[in-house]
């Protein structure tokens, strides 16, 4: 059950690059600022890409632009850390270092790394990202 962060308090969580659509179990209250951290390393590929950063990169291969729109936020890069409040994607942001997030609804933080919409798509994927949540 996902739980709302106390003034002061901060939570971490390590996110796969494997899992497409991780709940953090942390609870957002709409209209409140939160503040993310991504500690180093931050770097993740899929397959035989080149490592990327939270903010993740265009289509490093020509094909792989004509996948763009299934990824699960097709407007943001690729292998973008991505935040979305209950899968809405209305509510979907990328998450890079000292991101400070109003968020539009109340909802559980759930993140995954911006690849295909399909799980089966995620196996290839390799490393992990640290973030830290606060509020700001």
């Amino acid at each position: 059950m996902a739980t709302p962060l106390q003034p002061g308090e901060q939570r971490q969580f390590d996110l796969d690059s494997r899992d497409p659509f991780f709940k953090t179990g942390i609870l957002f209250a709409e209209a409140t600022s939160y503040q993310f951290s991504v500690l180093p390393p931050a770097q993740w590929h899929d397959y035989k890409c080149k490592p990327t950063g939270p903010e993740g990169s265009p289509a490093p291969y020509f094909y792989m632009s004509w996948f763009e729109g299934l990824r699960q936020a097709p407007k943001f890069n690729w292998m973008a850390l991505i935040g979305t409040i209950d899968d809405d994607p209305a509510a979907t942001f990328n998450i890079i270092n000292g991101l400070s997030y109003v968020s539009p609804k109340s909802g559980e933080l759930c993140c995954f790394a911006n690849d295909v919409n399909f799980p089966i798509f995620y196996w290839n994927n390799t490393g992990s990202m640290t973030v830290v949540v606060s509020l700001a």
